[in-house]
Parts: structure tokens; sequence; C-alpha cells
């Protein structure tokens, strides 16, 4: 008894010590994060220069001439980016501090906890970038935890939900991605790691989209090898935020290269798409929150299918309504020699064909989607429709007797299935 409750006092101890040590981190990273504000305000106010242009929010000269010309001034687009930047931060923290409260005991939560509390105030280019910026004696220190804050995304998915490397490779290929990291982030930026033309940083910057197929394989891998049936649902709130949020970042960049393209591109765009950016990696923390807390509050299976449905619809929709307007500005500009904005007509027929092909094309993926990734319960529907189709012209007891307890085995495989008719006050078994 004495050994029990010697052994109980040590573990409370230790889990105390833990929530001092987690609460401590949280608070320096706040109080980072409150001393780099004056340092980002100001650098927003004034178009960028060099470094000050890597910053998130950052403008150009450019872009504060289309805001004076829309009305807004420095000082309100610099409150707006300050407001946004905290709204965002809150979520974060949010997120992490109810998990901190209900899940204390867990030391794998509190890990997680911990990179969801500090990722969004450390994170590089943003205010505590400014505050090395406006003070270089400080610049060591906040690039060693700009560089930690890098991996925070790979730590995030390839620790949850238990706060173990599964497999145990993939802690080698964080340390990867932390030498590359602080390689690019305490280099130059015109050095060869940094330069936009340099054959290094091309091939650096092919990286992350590996590293985001090893996070993917190592969720696939501990769902289907390691996790008991509660991290599975857990897991797949969690690749669900991170596909939603990869999927939102890639469309951004696309859009942003599309209307840079246009004219007039990159001035107003660059204050929406610096809107954008933060809100969609809310998913991130937002998922991982309902995963640990709340993984039994929705039907996940359902929230995945239909992702998968309107977003694949969604991508096929724009893929083919940017080809037809091209298709068709090049035809209509062979045939008549003018442009396609000069003939409302064909963008407006062009509307009308995908607006016709949204239906059909979602039924299609709707099928499909089905088949492919909740094969069990598309056979099941389709055995209890073809059943259906039975009852309509089938008169033969016995023949209907042996097709529904087939239908009952097929849709709910259970270990035994029997039907019993009522006849003349008695109960057979046929």
């Amino acid at each position: 008894m004495a050994d029990a409750a010697l052994a109980e006092e040590r573990t409370g101890g230790a889990s105390l010590a833990l929530r001092v040590g987690w609460l401590t981190l949280v608070i320096g990273a706040v109080a980072l994060g409150a001393l780099s504000m004056p340092a980002y305000y100001h650098d927003l106010l004034t178009a960028c220069s060099g470094a000050s242009c890597l910053l998130d929010g950052a403008l150009t000269a450019a872009d504060f001439r289309a805001l004076s010309a829309a009305g807004i001034s420095a000082q309100a687009y610099g409150a707006y980016t300050l407001i946004l930047y905290g709204a965002v931060t809150l979520v974060w923290l949010a997120v992490a501090l109810l998990i901190f409260a209900r899940r204390t005991n867990d030391t794998g939560a509190l890990l997680i906890a911990l990179i969801l509390a500090t990722a969004n105030l450390v994170a590089i280019n943003g205010p505590m970038t400014a505050l090395a910026l406006a003070h270089p004696a400080l610049t060591w220190p906040i690039n060693v935890l700009a560089t930690l804050s890098d991996v925070t995304y790979m730590l995030l998915f390839l620790l949850f939900p238990n706060g173990r490397f599964v497999p145990r490779w993939t802690r080698w290929v964080v340390a990867l991605q932390l030498v590359l990291s602080a390689l690019t982030i305490m280099s130059p930026l015109d050095s060869p790691v940094n330069a936009p033309n340099s054959p290094i940083a091309q091939a650096l910057g092919i990286l992350p989209l590996g590293f985001f197929v090893i996070i993917i394989f190592a969720q696939v891998y501990r769902y289907r090898r390691v996790s008991t049936q509660r991290q599975r649902e857990q897991s797949k709130w969690a690749v669900l935020g991170l596909v939603v949020a990869a999927v939102g970042v890639i469309g951004l960049n696309i859009a942003d290269l599309i209307i840079a393209q246009a004219p007039g591109g990159g001035q107003p765009s660059a204050i929406i798409m610096n809107t954008l950016y933060p809100l969609v990696l809310l998913t991130v923390p937002v998922s991982i929150g309902a995963a640990i807390l709340r993984y039994r509050l929705y039907d996940i299976d359902i929230i995945i299918k239909r992702t998968l449905v309107y977003g694949s619809l969604t991508a096929i929709l724009a893929a083919l309504y940017f080809a037809l307007v091209i298709g068709a500005q090049t035809l209509t500009k062979l045939i008549t020699g003018q442009q396609v904005g000069q003939q409302p007509a064909v963008i407006v027929l062009t509307t009308l064909v995908v607006a016709a092909l949204f239906q059909p094309l979602r039924m299609r993926l709707q099928r499909t989607i089905d088949r492919r990734f909740d094969r069990s319960r598309y056979d099941a529907a389709k055995t209890v429709a073809a059943f259906s189709a039975t009852l309509r012209s089938e008169v033969d007891l016995a023949q209907l007797n042996a097709q529904l307890l087939r239908v009952v085995e097929e849709t709910m495989r259970p270990t035994h299935a029997s039907l019993w008719l009522r006849s003349d006050n008695q109960y057979h078994q046929p």
C-alpha cells in the first residue's frame, strides 16, 4: 500500500511539473508575440524592401497606391492585419487551452496542444520576424525559434494522436526537415539556398511536397497497423483538416498566379490573399481539437465523403470552365478577330454548360467515391435496392424467404440469421 501511494504521489508530481512546464512555455510564447506587435505594425505601415517583404501581410509601394486609390489608409490596413492575426492566433490558442484543460493527464495530447499553442505565435515571417528585423541583436535566438516553428506542422501530424512517431523512422524525416529549415533560415537572402533562380533553392522548394506525402503515408500506416478504433476516428479528423488546408493553400497559390497575370493584378489581390491564407489554415487546429475532444460528435465519414465529392466537383468544374473560356477565346479570335471579352454570349454559354454538368457530374462522383471509399455500404445499398425490385414481382413465399435471409446476411453480416413466420398461431422455421 505504501509503495502504491508513493508511486501515485510521484505520478502526480510529474503531472504537475508537466502542466507547469506547459504553461510556462505557452506564456513565454504569448509574451514574445505581444512584444513583437509594435515592430510588426510599423512594418505594415511602410512599403517593404528586402527582407521585410517576406513578412506576412507586407505590401509594396504599388500595393499601397492601390489601397489609397480604393480609399483605404495604411493605418486602417495595419490595424486590420493585426486584428486578423490576433483573431486567428486566439483560435489556435483557444483549442490548445481546451485540450490542456480536458486532457491534463494525457502526455501525447499535451504535446500536441503545446504545438498548437505556439505554432502561430512564433511562426516564421510573422510578428516575431519583424521583431528580429527591428532589433538585430535578437536575430539569432529568434531564428532558432523560427527553425523549430518551421517543423511544427510536420510534428503535429506525425505525432498525432498519441504523441509517438509511427513508423519510428519518421523521426529522422523531422530531423532532416529541421536541418533544411535551419539551413534556409540562417542563410542570407542572396545565398544559393534562398536565391529564387538557384538550383539548390528550387530543389528545396520541391521537398515540402515529399514531406506532405510522408505525412499522409504515416497517418495511413498508423491507421491500418497501430491505431485503436478510437484513434482511427481521431485520425480521420486530423487527415481531413490537413487535406482541406493543403488543397486550400494550393488553390490560393494557383489563384494568386492567375490574378497576378491579369491587368492590375497583384495589388488588391494581395490583401485578399493575405486574409484567406490564415483562415484556410484554421482547419488544422479546429480538426485537431475536434479529433481530441469531440471526435464522436459528427459522422466524420459523411464529412469526408462530401468533402471528396464537392472538392473534386469544384476542381473539375473550375478546370472545365477555364478550358472552355480559353478555347472559346481562341476560337472566337480566329473567327471574328475579337477577344472573348467582347463576346458576352460566349461567357454566358460557357457558364450554362458548366451549370448543366453540375448535377450529373456530382452524382457520378458520388457513386465513384461510394464504390472506392465506402464499398460495404455501397454494396448493401445495391443489395437492398435489388431486393426491393424483387418484392414487386416475386409471389413465391419460399423464394422470398430465402432472398430476405440472403439480403440480411449480405448487408448486416450477422453471425446467424433465421426467419420465423406465424401460421395458425404456431411458429415454424423454414
